[in-house]
Order: C-alpha cells, then sequence, then structure tokens
C-alpha cells in the first residue's frame, strides 16, 4: 500500500506516513517540523539509508477553473520507523518523548488495525496465496523484533541523553578539575564506578591523548584543533604581583561541548 495517510494532533500538527514495502515510513520534513529540528537534509545524513525512502505525493496548490483541487507531484523523503526513534533520540525538545508515546499509542495501531501493513489487494493476495500469507507474517516478525531492539536502545541512551541535555542547558564552560569531578558523578550515576577520575590523572590523559600541550609555555592549554572543534576555550586574565608587575594568565576551560565529549568518551558512549 503506498497511499498517503495523514494523522493529526492538536499539539504536534499533521504527520504524513506511507506504508512503504510492507512497513511503516513516515514525513521526514514532519517528523523534523515536530521535533525541531531545523534542517531534515542535515537530519538524513545521520539515518541508516536503508530505512530512509524517497518518493512522490500529490500535493493540493490550488483550485483550478472548474473548482477541483490542482494536485502537483513533490518529492518527499520518508523514513522507516527505526530512523523515528533515532531522530527522536537526537531531539532536544522536551515534548520529544510526549511525540514518542503518540506514535506509538495511536499512530502505528492505526497503521497495523489489520495485524499487518495490509491494503485491500493485499488482504485478498493473502486470501488466494497462502505463501504470501507465511511471507507476511515473517516480515511483520522480523519488524517487531526490530522495533523491539530500537527501543531498548533508546532506553539504554536515556542516562546520555539526560547528562548531554543537563550540560547543554547551561552553555557553561568549566575548569579541568571541574569536569573530572563530572566524570565521576555521572560515572557512579551509570554504575560505572571503576571510571572514576581525577584532576591530575585527567590533566595527565588529556597530555598523553594530545589535546593539550606537554610542556613549555603552553603547557596544559589545548591544541588549536580542538579548541576550533568548540571542546576547549582559554580564558585570559591578570594580575600585579608583588613586585608590581602586572602578569597575565591563560586557563584553559572545558565548553558545554566538551564536557559531553569527554564524559561520553570515557564512558564508553
Amino acid at each position: 500500500m503506498n497511499d498517503l495517510q495523514i494523522f493529526k494532533n492538536n499539539e504536534f500538527g499533521e504527520v504524513r506516513t506511507k506504508v512503504i514495502n510492507n512497513e511503516p515510513y513516515f514525513s521526514l520534513t514532519d517528523i523534523c517540523r515536530i521535533l525541531e529540528i531545523n534542517n531534515p537534509r542535515m537530519a538524513k545524513t545521520r539515518l541508516n539509508g536503508d530505512g530512509v525512502s524517497t518518493t512522490y505525493i500529490g500535493v493540493v496548490t490550488g483550485k483550478k477553473a472548474d473548482g477541483s483541487d490542482a494536485i502537483q507531484n513533490v518529492k518527499m523523503n520518508f523514513i522507516n520507523e527505526s530512523n523515528l526513534y533515532k531522530l527522536i533520540f537526537q531531539s532536544r525538545k522536551p515534548e520529544a518523548e510526549k511525540f514518542a508515546d503518540w506514535v506509538t499509542s495511536e499512530v502505528l495501531p492505526t497503521i497495523r488495525k489489520h495485524g499487518a501493513y495490509m491494503s485491500s489487494e493485499v488482504i485478498e493476495k493473502t486470501l488466494s496465496d497462502p505463501d504470501y500469507l507465511i511471507q507476511l507474517a515473517t516480515n511483520l516478525k522480523e519488524e517487531k523484533a526490530k522495533r523491539a531492539l530500537a527501543e531498548a536502545q533508546i532506553e539504554r541512551d536515556k542516562p546520555k541523553v539526560l547528562f548531554a541535555d543537563t550540560v547543554s542547558s547551561s552553555n557553561k564552560s568549566c575548569l579541568v578539575g571541574e569536569l573530572a569531578k563530572l566524570i565521576s558523578q555521572e560515572a557512579i550515576r551509570r554504575g560505572e564506578i571503576n571510571k572514576k577520575i581525577g584532576q591530575n590523572n585527567l590533566f595527565a590523559w588529556m597530555r598523553s591523548s594530545g589535546y593539550l600541550c606537554k610542556s613549555g609555555e603552553r603547557k596544559n592549554q589545548p591544541l588549536q584543533q580542538y579548541v576550533e572543534q568548540g571542546l576547549f576555550e582559554l580564558k585570559k586574565g591578570s594580575y600585579v604581583d608583588s613586585n608590581g608587575s602586572n602578569i597575565t594568565t591563560t586557563t584553559t576551560k572545558v565548553t558545554g561541548k566538551g564536557q559531553i565529549y569527554f564524559v561520553n568518551k570515557f564512558l564508553g558512549a
């Protein structure tokens, strides 16, 4: 069945769906709008290509002279259920989880109202071809298994999402010592207490891993490439010493993006 089916919700608006190769697919444009993902084209590059289908749909563009609808075929990207969950995971919109609940409790059950993705033509074929019915049941079983795996992955990733959202919402940089505390706290929260780390060991690891300079005047300052990547920033300061000389200082700080990066680096995300 390749007919377009539109689901409407007072909070989320419309979601256009199609059943492609006996699987439910969702309009990538609609999903990105709902989840406040600003660039659908960029979002598409992070998805599993096997679960993206580009197809033409008829869009009403106005009225003809006889009063009937003027229809134009427009190319649109649709994504499968697994890719839908990936976008929900990427979204930082607070209502993303509520949207997922609506999809799983209302949209998908409606599509599956026959217990499979069955149009009238498919139903007729199952009655006349038992082998086709067996294949259809096998495909449904495989699809349910894939969905269960995707949902399990979302559940496993929740701690990482929670931490990322917390850090991103603050947008504050921190000292390397404070980052060490963050890593240790997050390790405890995730049950990975063996991955706790102290300030000195974290500095040593960053130097040996090539993030910070190892010696000289720039010791413990980040390499320029990691500053450009947004992992670090340098804070300039000054003070007057006992001899009355003006001393300039440079302090290495880890950005919000860097905090997420290093926490997940240590905790195997």
